[in-house]
């Protein structure tokens, strides 16, 4: 009664108490309608009040910007029967007495900008800018660290260094990707700095010393360097992640290393540095937040994942302007001037056929149904083996908590087997597949290990493995084998020797890098090939395409070589297909486009031509333009525009997975996934080109499918 009368009185208070604000006074249902209206789903009120009830709210002080701006759109939209009045004296209370307050007032400089008298090189305007930005923001919003939001090649290196200088920092912690420690981190360091500085980095071949000035550390060596760090002490740490896209999965080993190395070091201020910060959904920024801001605690964690953590369209708005107080953008386009420009080169071949979606959907068909007959006769085969496997590893169950995990297992694996639902037995299946990788395989001999691997899905779940199996030996192989096919008919002579400077090429496929390079050898070219068995040689290569002129064009694929390293002696660059997230093709076409450039850029999107038939090359086109859309509505800020373009509702033809409440094809399930990767490795398939990221493979199978 109390309460409803301080409501019909308008007596609102909000307060603050350790790590929740407090809203008394508010009409509550009123409220969550009116978000439900706005953003058309209540998982946003759901998941950001952890109370909500007809007269009070309450929610973890790290959302305070988020209601404020949620609450201040509804306002200016002027909502029909919203409690415009009420929410107006909220979001004034919200910023007299909580600790937004403290984002509306000048506080003192933590940057010395003498510090850059140590360097070589000023800053560019763009430059000053960030450190402007960074000086001021990170104290209003009690941050430690921002993200830069960079385009490539606008001298984001140039800027983490300069910003540990100017925060006095002991010592620089640089976390990079392998192939950046010495062509990218080492050589800014020796070249940049009037004196010569100290410094260490992973490649050495030797223990981390103590005393060193900068440490620069690739992503695989955190768990060697987190042994080094927590024997030692520094007073003013900074940390920089390079290509901070890598670690946008929180729950990976690396990301979670990454999380430690910030925790241990009580590192005050951390730079996350990448220009594509974002792959394709909001949940990828669940480690950023949890490294720069205190109030990020395990609850704000687990809500933010709740809202963002599959799909984020429904409040990308909330979230791009989230993003907006820890992050600086620089677009390239304003940075680096030169122009560039898109061709779209259709190939024609004589098999072309054999790649529509009509055929590869007849020949998975086939497959499948063989699968399936194979499966189901030889299912009693499968279960002893299995079986066999099963009984020799309880033999060697000791103590209690062993036969604990055991029976755990076995209980998963009952509800399993009776029919695997993936809404229900997901996280059942992913901790059994966990359990019998790391724990019952390494107790077996060696042909019963062989057997186990061979007959545990077939048991659990063994449709879904003829699904995995499919997208591996059909989808997958026809893939890559549709590239190379088209090699021949790209006109890759014509471009490389037309072109002003270099060529790089680029593929998402092993195979189809040594089918270019096999060609462009049998005529005359010299072509240095970067993929997974190459990459330790790459700093040699990368010489080698610059100081020779024979040696041309470099072929690689996205992940070995879209990133980190600058290669100004190309112009010119042929995508032999288009990779599926849009942040690998930017990043390809920034190792020419950028700072020291000084020829236009000429890029070739190469796309399979079936006519009016539908097929996989011209399909990952659209798939990738998905992929930018979502990473422009949750950034803010429009991309450089690609070949194509893909609506919402295109897409929605395309997976029938995806619903009216805003799911999309990312929710692939990851049992799936295992069981493709597998299929792949198994096949010869696998390498670092073939994706096994959810949205694209799902969105395929689901076309197929049908």
């Amino acid at each position: 009664m109390f309460a409803a009368l301080r409501r019909v009185l308008g007596l609102i208070e909000v307060q603050e108490s350790g790590d929740k604000i407090r809203i008394t006074g508010i009409p509550g249902e009123s409220v969550m309608k009116t978000i439900f209206e706005v953003w058309g789903t209540n998982k946003i009120a759901e998941n950001l009040f952890s109370k909500l009830t007809p007269s009070e709210v309450e929610f973890n002080r790290f959302f305070a910007v988020d209601i404020a701006y949620a609450f201040t759109r509804i306002i200016n939209e002027k909502r029909k029967n919203a409690p415009i009045r009420a929410l107006k004296k909220i979001v004034a209370l919200m910023y007299e007495n909580t600790w937004l307050k403290d984002t509306l007032v000048r506080h003192p400089d933590i940057l010395d900008r003498t510090q850059l008298n140590q360097l070589k090189w000023g800053p560019m305007e763009h430059q000053d800018g960030f450190f402007d930005w960074f000086n001021e923001m990170i104290t209003r919003f009690k941050l430690r660290g921002a993200l830069l939001g960079a385009g490539p090649g606008t001298g984001k290196t140039f800027m983490g260094l300069s910003l540990s200088l100017m925060l006095h920092a002991d010592v620089t912690i640089i976390v990079c990707p392998p192939r950046a420690v010495k062509k990218v981190w080492e050589d800014t360091i020796v070249e940049q700095f009037k004196r010569p500085t100290t410094y260490w980095h992973s490649q050495m071949g030797t223990p981390p010393p103590r005393g060193k000035k900068y440490y620069i550390i690739h992503y695989d060596y955190l768990p060697k360097f987190m042994e080094f760090v927590k024997q030692n002490h520094w007073s003013r740490p900074v940390i920089l992640l390079d290509e901070s896209h890598g670690m946008n999965e929180i729950e990976a080993l690396r990301t979670q290393l990454f999380i430690e190395l910030c925790n241990v070091t009580r590192c005050q201020y951390v730079l996350w540095e990448s220009g594509t910060p974002v792959k394709a959904i909001g949940g990828e920024m669940a480690p950023l937040f949890s490294t720069i801001d205190p109030m990020f605690d395990a609850d704000a964690q687990a809500r933010f994942r709740a809202i963002y953590g599959k799909n984020s369209s429904r409040a990308n708005d909330i979230l791009s302007h989230r993003l907006g107080k820890v992050t600086y953008k620089v677009d390239s386009n304003s940075v680096v001037t030169v122009g560039v420009t898109h061709h779209k080169v259709k190939v024609q071949i004589p098999n072309g056929e054999s790649y529509t979606l009509e055929s590869i959907r007849t020949e998975m068909r086939k497959f499948i149904e063989e699968r399936v007959a194979h499966y189901q006769g030889n299912m009693r085969m499968y279960e002893r083996m299995y079986e066999q496997a099963i009984d020799q590893f309880e033999r060697t169950l000791v103590t209690s908590e062993q036969r604990a995990a055991f029976k755990t297992y076995l209980n998963y694996m009952k509800q399993i087997r009776r029919g695997y639902d993936p809404k229900l037995h997901t996280e059942m299946a992913a901790w059994c597949n966990k359990y019998e990788q790391k724990v019952i395989m390494p107790a077996l001999p060696k042909q019963l290990k062989e057997n186990l691997k061979q007959s545990k899905s077939v048991v659990k779940y063994y449709k879904l493995k003829v699904q995995g199996e499919a997208l591996g030996n059909v989808l997958g192989r026809k893939r890559g084998q549709c590239i190379a096919d088209m090699v021949p008919h790209m006109g890759l002579e014509n471009i490389i020797d037309n072109a002003l400077k270099k060529t790089l090429i680029f593929t998402s496929y092993v195979g189809a890098v040594d089918a270019a390079g096999d060609y462009l050898k049998a005529r005359g070219y010299s072509p240095l090939r970067v993929y997974g068995e190459t990459n330790n040689e790459l700093a040699g290569m990368v010489n080698e395409f610059k100081n020779s002129e024979d040696a041309n064009p470099m072929i690689a694929t996205y992940q070995s070589l879209s990133s980190a390293v600058p290669l100004v002696m190309a112009n010119v660059e042929i995508m032999m297909n288009s990779p599926f997230r849009s942040f690998e093709y930017d990043q390809a076409v920034a190792r020419v486009k950028r700072l020291g450039q000084d020829e236009d850029v000429d890029i070739y999107d190469v796309v399979l031509d079936t006519g009016d038939k539908i097929n996989i090359s011209s399909r990952t086109i659209d798939i990738m333009n998905w992929s930018r859309e979502q990473v422009n509505e949750i950034m803010g800020f429009e991309n450089s525009p690609l070949v194509g373009s893909i609506s919402r509702e295109s897409y929605m033809t395309m997976d029938p997975e995806l619903n009216t409440a805003g799911e999309t094809p990312m929710d692939m399930s990851p049992i799936l996934m295992e069981e493709f990767h597998e299929a792949m490795v198994t096949n010869g398939y696998a390498a670092e080109g073939f994706h096994t990221e959810p949205g694209p493979l799902w969105a395929q199978w689901a076309t197929l499918e049908s």
